[in-house]
């Protein structure tokens, strides 16, 4: 009865879902670890764009699997990191690669332009190339949880990241003033909050939108597919 008791407690389950966001945070840091290798190393300059596109590509995959880790977290209130964070890589790898690599091309593409326009005195250009660059970070941040959800082709994932967009404005604006939130807060203790930082951001994001992916799973059914992922056991 005793035991029965500390299982069911409060402290047990933040000691519990603490694990979970600890593990899968650090299984994430690893599989960028080309890019933390990188950004320690390399000036962070316009100058190595490139070198920084290119440690970045695995953070696709890997921003996939983390989604898919905290989506069975949120269904199922239990998870086993190891196993569902590469389950959530292996399913998604394809896809997510083609959709970051697309979604990276295209900031850095508009990032470097409204620097270029910013340093020759053209600030309204600047600020619009910024406005698309917020646009695409709101499709990653629409995409990578759909991709955690439903089995999904590139082009779908756009055609449906626009009807979001149209339809959950509000909702899509609120989480990514919640991420720069989360930013704000890693910047003033990075200490502590780079050991939970990605997967607390990725719990909230796909917390969050749950109402939402059950108000849409029917309506795209004909472009998502039918098979939800991981809700089924292996």
């Amino acid at each position: 009865m005793k035991n029965k008791n500390i299982l069911n407690s409060n402290l047990y389950t933040a000691l519990r879902y603490l694990y979970y966001f600890l593990t899968t945070n650090l299984l994430f840091l690893l599989v960028n670890m080309l890019f933390f290798v990188v950004f320690f190393s390399v000036p962070l300059l316009v100058e190595n764009v490139l070198i920084y596109s290119l440690a970045l590509i695995p953070t696709g995959p890997a921003l996939a699997a983390l989604f898919f880790s905290m989506g069975v977290l949120v269904r199922q209130k239990s998870l086993v990191p190891l196993k569902d964070f590469f389950r959530g890589y292996k399913d998604n790898l394809k896809v997510s690669l083609v959709f970051w690599v697309i979604q990276l091309t295209l900031s850095v593409i508009v990032l470097v332009d409204a620097f270029y326009f910013y340093t020759k005195g053209s600030v309204l250009v600047a600020i619009i190339f910024a406005l698309v660059f917020v646009l695409l970070a709101i499709f990653s941040m629409i995409g990578f949880p759909m991709l955690a959800i439903f089995e999904i082709t590139v082009a779908n994932i756009y055609r449906s990241a626009v009807v979001i967009m149209w339809r959950y404005f509000r909702k899509q604006l609120g989480n990514l003033l919640t991420i720069i939130a989360f930013a704000v807060i890693f910047y003033a203790f990075p200490s502590e909050m780079f050991l939970f930082f990605f997967s607390l951001i990725a719990f909230y994001i796909m917390r969050s939108n749950q109402t939402m992916f059950i108000d849409l799973e029917s309506q795209f059914s004909q472009i998502n597919g039918s098979y939800e992922r991981g809700t089924h056991d292996d």
